[in-house]
């Protein structure tokens, strides 16, 4: 038998695998290979794992995520797919000591963006100890400013604590983000004003699929492409992301090294 007829029956069989693996979902069709079942990172020897579940519709309904401690995260959404709510459960193997966070998404009628976020956070006493809320703003559906607030137990009204605001790139990745706090409530000028500048690839990002990209998962934003350079504009540090690929272009590891903190290697695991 010639090489070329061994080579031929082994593509069409490849092909077939491909075909049979095409997956879908609400936000469009999920490249092949691109549905993450298992996330894990290696910081100092130490390792976080992320596994993903998903129902019947191949929407993320859980997050599980294991290292020091037990994290579960549990997404509730309503008919069409939107997510109106999600607990965060968190508990230190050694301490036990537990957290709890419940987040209500609110959203304009007819619109899929909300337009705030309400959470409330508890600890092993079952009393909130925060009461939170995250206003949006979009251009063209994309966020544009995201504002969060914090309750004040002593003043029993919310204040600003935090701004975000966002600018794009042609691909629809977050370019620079500007994050302002230190507010002065008198003229709600920010003592602190920090531009973060983004750099990514072309390839997917498998996050963009199934994440909530009101959700921070592991402080990364949740965009197309994977982002391979993070800079400041005090210039406190540099985040570089090396990224390994598999046969379908998807993000097989990658390597982050900082300036500001340890290397930590992730890899990532497809259904």
């Amino acid at each position: 038998m010639s090489l070329k007829q061994l080579i031929f029956p082994a593509i069409l069989v490849v092909l077939g695998v491909i075909a049979c693996n095409k997956k879908y979902s609400p936000y469009g069709t999920i490249p092949d290979g691109a549905l993450l079942n298992k996330y894990i990172d290696v910081k100092n020897g130490d390792s976080t794992v992320t596994t993903f579940t998903y129902n019947s519709s191949q929407l993320l309904s859980q997050l599980s995520i294991k290292n020091d401690s037990i994290r579960t995260v549990t997404f509730t959404r309503d008919a069409s797919g939107k997510v109106i709510r999600y607990t965060d459960y968190s508990k230190d193997t050694l301490t036990k000591n537990a957290n709890n966070i419940i987040a209500i998404y609110h959203y304009p009628s007819g619109s899929t963006n909300p337009d705030y976020i309400l959470t409330s956070t508890t600890d092993t006493t079952l009393l909130p100890n925060s009461l939170d809320s995250t206003a949006y703003t979009y251009l063209s559906n994309k966020i544009s400013k995201a504002d969060y607030y914090g309750f004040s137990f002593t003043n029993f009204a919310y204040q600003l604590n935090l701004r975000k605001q966002y600018q794009y790139d042609a691909n629809g990745n977050i370019a620079v983000c500007v994050a302002s706090s230190g507010f002065d409530t008198t003229t709600w000028i920010a003592s602190s004003v920090v531009k973060t500048y983004y750099t990514y690839d072309v390839k997917v990002n498998p996050l963009s699929y199934i994440i909530d990209k009101y959700y921070d998962f592991y402080g990364h934003a949740i965009t197309p492409n994977n982002v391979t350079l993070e800079t400041d504009s005090a210039a406190t540090f540099k985040r570089t992301y090396s990224f390994r690929y598999d046969v379908f272009a998807m993000p097989d590891s990658t390597k982050k090294t900082a300036t500001d903190g340890p290397s930590i290697a992730s890899y990532y695991y497809y259904k």
